[in-house]
């Protein structure tokens, strides 16, 4: 009699539900402890949580240089590139696409290779040799073909090469911007 009067199928769901209450509020409170140690453990920690995804501010400060000092619609070649997972997997991270997602412009060739499109093999080796013959020896020949690309800036990753301070792409381009992570080099 009264509130708690219910029939044999509501009261079936009645304590279903005061199961899940119940087994909820333990949950959270058997675990509020362990969150709360934990919120003040990593409170004070010093760290860029931006750098486990976009790398270094180095990098980063290349790839904002091309955002902020290109067309939407320019075409960078860059030498950060995968070749087959399979081959190198150690090699080829998730970081080698950055310079296409933080900077928003196009890239001549850039990451790992998609499954399923084996049929680009031959043009995507074609650019990428491309890009690292500009890179390590520049000649008309390949600035032409780069051009034909469309391809107005080279981005020069140091990680994938050294070069002296006394390296120079002349006549084909001129150095836009420098640091300790690479060049960015105009067409």
């Amino acid at each position: 009699v009264g509130i708690f009067k219910f029939g044999a199928k509501n009261s079936l769901v009645f304590v279903v539900a005061l199961t899940i209450v119940f087994s909820t509020i333990g949950s959270y409170l058997s675990f509020a402890p362990h969150f709360y140690r934990l919120s003040v453990n990593t409170r004070d920690l010093d760290f860029d949580p931006v750098d486990d995804l976009t790398g270094s501010s180095d990098y980063r400060e290349l790839f904002n240089w091309i955002s902020e000092n290109s067309n939407q619609t320019d075409v960078v070649a860059v030498n950060r590139y995968c070749l087959v997972a399979s081959e190198l997997p150690t090699d080829c991270l998730a970081l080698w696409n950055l310079t296409s997602a933080l900077s928003g412009r196009q890239m001549l060739a850039e990451g790992l290779y998609p499954p399923g499109s084996q049929d680009l093999n031959s043009e995507r080796e074609h650019r990428r040799v491309l890009i690292e013959s500009f890179v390590k020896n520049p000649n008309t020949a390949n600035y032409q073909e780069l051009q034909k690309y469309g391809v107005r800036f080279v981005l020069v990753d140091y990680a994938i090469g050294a070069f002296s301070e006394s390296r120079t792409w002349a006549p084909f381009a001129t150095v836009k911007f420098k640091n300790n992570a690479g060049l960015i080099l105009e067409l």
